[in-house]
C-alpha cells in the first residue's frame, strides 16, 4: 500500500521542484521519480506531477512506469485528453491488465463524460485487486472512491472504500470518505457509526467531530449535535464553519443569546469570507428575544450583502407585522411574491397581514389563492376561515386569543362538510376539525367531542405529522399547544414546535 504523504517525501519534492525553477539538472534514480510523481498525484497536485514525471523521463525515457503516470497527470487536470488517451494506447499492450492502467481508462472516460464506461474499467480495478492480493496495489480502490465522493457519487463510491478498508482498517482519509457518503445517502445511523469508529482511532480529527455534529443536527439530536460541535472547537478555537453550525443548533434549542455569541464569533474568525446569512440568523435569534429594532438592523445588514436573500427579506417583513405596521409588511410581501407569484406561504403571509388589518374580503382572497397552490397548507384555510368567522365576533373582541379560536371553531364545524364536498380528503381539513371539535369539546364540557377531535388530530400527527406541526405553530391555535393533551401527541409522534 502506498504511503506517499510523510514528511521526508514531501521536503524531497519540494526541494526537487524548486532545483527545477532554478534550471538545475539534480540526479535521482527511477523509484524516486515514480515516488514524488505519486505523491503529487495522491494529493491532486497533477501540474507538480507532470513536471517531476516529464523531468523523470528525460532521464529514463525507456521506464514505461513513467509513462502511466505522465497519463495520469494529465487526466487529472482535465485537459490535453488526447494526449493522454495516446499515451494510454501506446502502452496499452504491456499494462492490458494492470489495475493502475485500467483506473486510469477509467478516469480517462470520466473525463470525456462516459460515466457508465468509466465504472465498467473501475469494477475491472475492483476484480483484479480482489483476485490478485499480492503484487496489485489496493490503494487504487482507495483513489477511485474518494474521487467518486468529490464527484458525488457517492454510492458508486461505497463500493470502493469499503473494498479498501480490509487493506488499511484503520485509514482516517477512508473513514471519513465512507461516513460522509453515507450522510449524503441519508444513511444517517452508519455515518454516525462510522464517524465514531474514526474518532475512535483519532480522536482529535476536528473535522470529523464537526460531521458528526452535522448528521446529528441533521437527525434533530441537538444535543449530541451540541457535544460534537463544542468539541471540535475545543480541537481548534478558530474553526470558524463549527461556531456557525453551533449557533445553529443552539437556536434550534431554543438558546438564542448563545446563538448570537457563536454566530459573532464565526464572523470575528471569518473575517471578508463571511456567509451573509448569518446576518440574518442573527437579527432572526435578536427578533425571537423580542427586540424587534436589532432584528430589523441586522436584516437590513444581511440584504446590503445579499439583496436576494430570503431569510432577511422575511424577517424584515415580520418585524414589520410585530410592530403593527402590517399595510407596510403586506407591500413587502408583495415585492417578494413577483419573485414566485405562485408561493403558497407568501400569499398566506400577505392574507394573515390583512387579516390583522381587519380587511376581510382582501384576506379570503389571498387565503384562498395560498390553498388553491397547495390545498394542504393548513395556513391558508386558517386565515381563509378566520375572514369569515372573525366577523362573527364584536369589533372590540377581535383580537381577543380566546374569543378569535372559539369563533374560527364553531365556524369550522358549521362549514367543514361543505369543504370536503369541494376539495375531497384534505389532512388540514382533518387538522382544523380535530382542533375545532377539541375546542368546542373543552368550552362546552362535552367529553365525547373533545374526545373525537384528539383522535382526529392523533390521525394527522400519525399520517401527516408536517401539517399537524404547521397547524399547531400558526398563531391562532397556539393557545391550545400548550394543552396537556395536545403535548401527549406531540411526544408521541416526536413532533415539536
Amino acid at each position: 500500500m502506498r504511503n506517499y504523504s510523510d514528511d521526508e517525501i514531501t521536503r524531497a519534492v519540494e526541494n526537487l521542484l524548486h532545483d527545477l525553477d532554478l534550471g538545475a539538472q539534480p540526479f535521482i534514480d527511477s523509484d524516486q521519480v515514480e515516488d514524488y510523481t505519486r505523491a503529487m498525484l495522491d494529493t491532486a497536485q497533477y501540474e507538480n506531477a507532470e513536471r517531476i514525471v516529464d523531468y523523470g523521463m528525460r532521464l529514463y525515457p525507456t521506464y514505461s512506469e513513467l509513462k502511466l503516470l505522465k497519463a495520469a497527470a494529465i487526466i487529472g487536470q482535465e485537459m490535453r485528453l488526447d494526449e493522454a488517451e495516446e499515451i494510454l494506447n501506446e502502452i496499452e499492450v504491456t499494462y492490458a491488465n494492470d489495475a493502475e492502467f485500467l483506473e486510469q481508462r477509467g478516469w480517462l472516460c470520466f473525463s470525456l463524460d462516459d460515466k457508465a464506461k468509466a465504472l465498467s474499467y473501475f469494477e475491472k480495478c475492483l476484480q483484479i485487486i480482489t483476485e490478485d492480493k499480492n503484487t496489485a496495489d489496493p490503494y487504487i480502490l482507495f483513489d477511485i472512491g474518494e474521487r467518486l465522493v468529490e464527484a458525488e457519487l457517492y454510492e458508486e463510491a461505497l463500493v470502493y472504500l469499503k473494498a479498501y478498508i480490509p487493506y488499511d482498517p484503520e485509514s482516517d482519509e477512508c473513514l471519513f470518505n465512507i461516513a460522509y457518503a453515507q450522510s449524503n445517502l441519508d444513511l444517517l445511523d452508519e455515518s454516525v457509526d462510522t464517524y465514531k469508529k474514526l474518532l475512535d482511532i483519532d480522536p482529535f480529527l476536528d473535522s470529523a467531530w464537526f460531521n458528526l455534529g452535522l448528521v446529528y443536527t441533521l437527525q434533530s439530536k441537538f444535543e449530541e449535535a451540541l457535544n460534537a460541535l463544542q468539541t471540535a472547537i475545543s480541537i481548534t478555537p478558530t474553526y470558524a464553519e463549527a461556531y456557525f453550525n453551533l449557533g445553529n443548533v443552539q437556536k434550534s434549542l431554543g438558546d438564542k443569546k448563545k446563538a448570537i455569541e457563536s454566530f459573532t464569533e464565526y464572523i470575528s474568525l471569518c473575517n471578508e469570507a463571511v456567509i451573509p446569512d448569518v446576518y440574518a440568523l442573527i437579527g432572526d435569534c435578536w427578533f425571537a428575544l423580542e427586540d424587534c429594532d436589532l432584528a430589523e438592523r441586522f436584516a437590513e445588514l444581511c440584504l446590503e450583502k445579499d439583496p436576494e436573500n430570503i431569510t432577511a427579506k422575511y424577517l424584515l417583513g415580520d418585524t414589520l407585522m410585530n410592530k403593527g405596521m402590517y399595510s407596510e409588511a403586506a407591500k413587502h410581501f408583495k415585492k417578494m411574491l413577483k419573485a414566485d407569484p405562485h408561493d403558497a406561504f407568501l400569499l398566506y403571509i400577505i392574507a394573515l397581514c390583512f387579516l390583522k388589518k381587519r380587511n376581510y374580503p382582501s384576506a379570503k382572497d389571498y387565503a384562498r389563492k395560498s390553498i388553491e397552490e397547495d390545498n394542504e397548507f393548513v395556513g391558508g384555510w386558517i386565515v381563509f376561515f378566520r375572514s369569515e368567522s372573525d366577523m362573527r365576533i364584536p369589533v372590540a373582541d377581535r383580537d381577543s386569543e380566546v374569543l378569535v379560536p372559539i369563533s374560527l371553531a364553531e365556524y369550522t364545524l358549521d362549514i367543514i362538510d361543505r369543504e370536503r364536498e369541494s376539495m375531497g380528503h384534505l389532512h388540514a381539513l382533518d387538522f382544523l376539525e380535530g382542533f375545532a371539535r377539541f375546542f368546542v369539546g373543552i368550552g362546552k364540557h362535552n367529553d365525547r367531542e373533545k374526545a373525537k377531535g384528539l383522535k382526529l388530530l392523533a390521525k394527522v400527527a400519525d399520517e401527516a405529522p408536517n401539517i399537524f406541526q404547521l397547524g399547531i405553530s400558526e398563531p391562532t391555535l397556539l393557545v391550545i399547544s400548550l394543552r396537556d393533551e395536545i403535548k401527549e401527541i406531540m411526544d408521541r409522534f416526536n413532533i415539536k414546535l
